[in-house]
């Protein structure tokens, strides 16, 4: 059996969702969501939280270490073994806390979108480091008792990739590098690692920089973010008593709502596509989206779920998929929303998204622009990119798409002087407003 191919991957993750274990862990994660909230102010209390969460990390990826390389000697021939089972259970777990510790680290810089997009714009390293990041706990320790600000420990995020610890302060961020002694402290490496720490925080903390082919910018934007999460938290309550629920949140988007333990009892799983109520089934410019298909695969575009304004168990149970969102979405009913507004869409032909979709990983982060919407004011003189990614705001944000369509508004009018070519990064001033 090939568990790489698409069958395989199903049937593979199938067998993950059905181990016991991952009902387990539950309690444990449902707690850290608890306290990851409680203690959003207190930073003693949200640096022991952390200190919680690595040993948790490093445990599990201990684990997953020595499952992949049980499965290295396992041949495809003999079917899905436990150790390959084993280790995408680590991967959901694993997923999970890095959410939780997105979320402390979007709750700390007050869900600043634009500065968490920019603090995420480096590779991410491997596997943490036990004694090292026992060092940095240290060291945010003494961060704590002698200024009384948040700390992060950043290996603990997906997003935070600069330094090791960010340093949340009334009046600025800042990043600090605790690894190394004092001989690799004056190396060739380290003099870029600190050249690259300080240029990241001059543009965090002055919003506007040069760079090569122009400027880079970030930019808050006044219109008021509306998303339909209230009646996604409606939907879920549904949905754990029936097993499934549905709803048409808006002319664009419409979702299906399901619970596992429930549904699975419920429902022969051969026959889930009943539960499925898709309003555009009909129309060639509609598709249907689940995030849970990606719940081990972090996006820059996308919030965690950690900070959606649910419960504790049901932002768990989003994460280790015992809920599970399809959203049903019409770009034909975006466009004709955007045209009403005035506004020109050019949306990628099939032949680039193709050409797209055959790059290197690393190219495809060079050339984004390939699949980038390009949207103008009707009888404006300036165009502007917008990539392709913030669409995921529509489709797992559950944004409005009057909301998405008065982000572009007051992005082109802001754009209009530009002098030279200019790289957004941007947020609603309001965005806190629509998270926990």
């Amino acid at each position: 059996m090939n568990t790489s191919g698409f069958n395989g991957r199903r049937q593979l993750w199938a067998k993950v969702l059905a181990d016991p274990r991952r009902a387990e862990a539950r309690d444990g994660l449902v707690d850290f969501m608890r306290r990851s909230r409680a203690f959003r102010h207190d930073p003693h209390r949200l640096l022991e939280l952390q200190a919680e969460m690595v040993g948790a990390l490093l445990n599990l990826e201990h684990s997953k270490g020595q499952s992949e390389a049980q499965a290295m000697g396992h041949t495809q021939t003999e079917g899905i073994s436990q150790a390959a089972v084993d280790t995408e259970l680590s991967k959901l777990i694993i997923s999970a806390v890095r959410s939780i510790g997105d979320g402390i680290a979007w709750r700390a810089l007050d869900c600043d979108r634009a500065a968490l997009k920019l603090l995420s714009l480096k590779p991410q390293t491997g596997y943490l480091d036990h004694s090292s990041v026992l060092q940095e706990i240290g060291v945010a320790s003494d961060y704590v008792e002698a200024g009384g600000n948040l700390v992060i420990v950043n290996d603990l995020t997906n997003f935070l990739r600069y330094g090791d610890l960010t340093v949340v302060s009334k009046e600025n961020v800042g990043i600090v590098e605790v690894k190394g002694g004092k001989s690799s402290s004056q190396s060739r490496r380290a003099r870029r690692q600190r050249q690259a720490l300080k240029t990241v925080i001059d543009r965090l903390n002055q919003g506007e920089w040069e760079t090569d082919e122009g400027v880079g910018r970030i930019r808050r934007l006044k219109a008021r973010p509306n998303a339909h999460l209230l009646e996604i938290a409606h939907l879920i309550g549904e949905a754990k008593t029936r097993g499934a629920a549905n709803a048409r949140l808006s002319d664009c988007t419409a979702v299906d709502v399901w619970y596992m333990p429930v549904l699975v009892n419920a429902a022969d799983p051969e026959e889930a596509h009943r539960f499925l109520h898709d309003p555009f089934s009909q129309s060639k410019d509609a598709a249907t989206h689940n995030r849970a298909e990606y719940l081990d695969k972090f996006s820059i575009n996308l919030a965690p779920y950690s900070i959606y304004p649910f419960s504790h168990e049901d932002c768990v149970d989003l994460m280790i998929a015992d809920l599970i969102i399809w959203t049903h979405f019409s770009d034909g009913n975006l466009r004709r929303c955007l045209r009403r507004r005035k506004l020109l869409v050019q949306w990628p032909s099939d032949d680039e998204f193709e050409a797209y979709d055959r790059l290197t990983l690393a190219e495809k982060h060079q050339r984004m622009d390939d699949v980038a919407l390009r949207v103008a004011r009707r009888g404006g003189t300036n165009e502007m990119l917008v990539e392709l990614g913030l669409f995921g705001r529509l489709l797992y944000e559950f944004l409005d798409e009057e909301s998405f369509a008065d982000e572009l508004e007051e992005s082109l009018d802001m754009s209009r002087d530009d002098e030279h070519p200019t790289l957004y990064f941007d947020a609603f001033q309001g965005e806190a407003d629509l998270w926990d």
